[in-house]
């Protein structure tokens, strides 16, 4: 079964640069799952994953007369000074795809753990009135082995 993650959209920021975008507002909440836990680390919701799982993302607004849809997430391994990327984009550990139902579906395969383990996913969402596009930032790592 699919870990469900809900983002909802409490406050919209087009991006309106690349190289210093502005976030959207969002609350992230998650279903129960065996797989998954929801944490927060230093005020950023993290996904903390203890094995390789479908993750499936769906996008709600706080404003009941707006509407946003996934085009795509990306990666950014997050390391310390002391260790180098592996997998700088994520290609190893992840894929993606969007469902025909409008969901965002990530498979995590768990194969960085550890310092390696942990990235920063970006979450490109479209508001529905006019076509902006914004940027969801949660985190998400991989337990390790001992945990």
């Amino acid at each position: 079964m699919n870990a469900q993650v809900m983002l909802t959209v409490d406050r919209f920021r087009p991006m309106k640069s690349l190289t210093n975008p502005e976030f959207v507002e969002a609350t992230t909440a998650l279903a129960s799952h065996d797989a998954v836990r929801l944490i927060d680390r230093d005020g950023m919701p993290t996904l903390r994953v203890k094995r390789a799982v479908d993750i499936e993302i769906g996008l709600a607004s706080k404003d009941p007369a707006e509407s946003y849809k996934p085009l795509a997430v990306y990666f950014r391994q997050k390391t310390g000074p002391a260790t180098a990327k592996t997998d700088p984009e994520g290609r190893t550990n992840f894929t993606q795809s969007v469902t025909p139902k409008g969901t965002l579906l990530m498979r995590h395969n768990c194969v960085l753990r550890g310092p390696n383990g942990h990235y920063e996913f970006y979450v490109l969402i479209q508001r529905g009135s006019d076509g902006a596009i914004g940027l969801i930032d949660p985190d998400v790592e991989t337990e390790d082995d001992d945990n």
